[in-house]
């Protein structure tokens, strides 16, 4: 990624690769979708959803 203008800031100072959501340090930590589970569950996920907000 070194070298690459979509990696580092404008100015050339800051690597932005710090700042991403997939660096390793954050990837223990984060939250994944399953778009199998969602393909079987979400027209009742989002009906729940909606009747929960109506209230």
């Amino acid at each position: 990624a070194a070298g690459e203008p979509w990696f580092e800031a404008p100015d050339g100072k800051k690597n932005i690769m710090e700042h991403m959501p997939n660096r390793d340090e954050v990837m223990p930590r984060s939250v994944f979708a399953n778009p199998d589970w969602w393909a079987d569950n979400g027209d009742e996920v989002n009906e729940r959803f909606k009747a929960w907000m109506a209230k």
